[in-house]
């Protein structure tokens, strides 16, 4: 057996291994692949603001639904923050006295069934004032001014959460459309002056963000794509065994 001759056997031995060591490692990564089929967690997130908005105040804050084509939704999360804002304007038509005046409000969150999901619960807002013989307060306000010219009191904020997580209210959420959530502000003022009279004028506006977040479980690839896959490979390796081989010992 001459030189030529054991190079030959030699590179025909080393390919053949290489095929083996092709095809087993990469036959078990294939199919460990193809079984396990993990998912993976991922969330989306939407946002829609609410200006200020004289009360009573009722209106949807409307979201795009969830696509199904992104994986499973296994929960979502309403998260809500907002304030009421009060203002006043008071003129004394009579002797000096003290006047006085309370705010009451509330906010109400509703589901797309309808049920009460979140309450900011009665907040309430007061002001009191020693205040002139004919004087108005703030010194600008006028009846002709009217609203324009009005004191503001310190905002009354409210915040909360709520979660869905049961399959009949993730099937709300769902689809290709938009889901509903209605929102409800209302407010009432009561005001006092002793030994007085005079014109009252008060206004309260609400402002609310609500975000909406769908956790879901993202869609992979069906153990079938990595079939496909593996069919893929199989005849490139085919090829490389009938032909790959022979041109290496050739070049050699």
């Amino acid at each position: 057996m001459n030189y030529v001759t054991v190079f030959l056997h030699f590179k025909e031995r080393e390919i053949k291994m290489s095929k083996r060591a092709f095809k087993l490692p990469g036959l078990a990564l294939l199919v460990a692949m193809a079984c396990a089929n993990p998912a993976q967690a991922a969330y989306t997130t939407q946002t829609v603001n609410l200006g200020y908005v004289t009360t009573n105040a009722n209106t949807n804050l409307t979201f795009n639904q969830f696509d199904p084509l992104l994986g499973t939704l296994s929960s979502v999360v309403a998260t809500f923050s907002g304030d009421f804002q009060n203002k006043l304007g008071f003129i004394n038509l009579g002797s000096a006295a003290n006047f006085g005046i309370n705010f009451m409000q509330q906010a109400v969150f509703k589901g797309p069934d309808n049920a009460i999901i979140h309450t900011s619960g009665t907040l309430s807002n007061s002001f009191n004032h020693l205040i002139g013989v004919s004087e108005p307060y703030p010194v600008n306000f006028s009846i002709p001014a009217g609203l324009s010219n009005l004191h503001p009191l310190p905002l009354q904020s409210f915040s909360g959460s709520h979660v869905w997580n049961q399959a009949s209210e993730l099937a709300l959420f769902t689809g290709l459309g938009t889901v509903s959530l209605p929102f409800a502000a209302s407010a009432a003022y009561l005001s006092q002056i002793d030994n007085g009279f005079g014109i009252v004028l008060g206004q309260t506006t609400v402002q609310t963000t609500v975000a909406l977040a769908y956790n879901y479980a993202a869609a992979v690839p069906e153990a079938e794509t990595y079939l496909m896959l593996l069919a893929g490979l199989g005849v490139t390796w085919l090829r490389f065994r009938r032909t790959g081989g022979k041109n290496n010992i050739r070049a050699a």
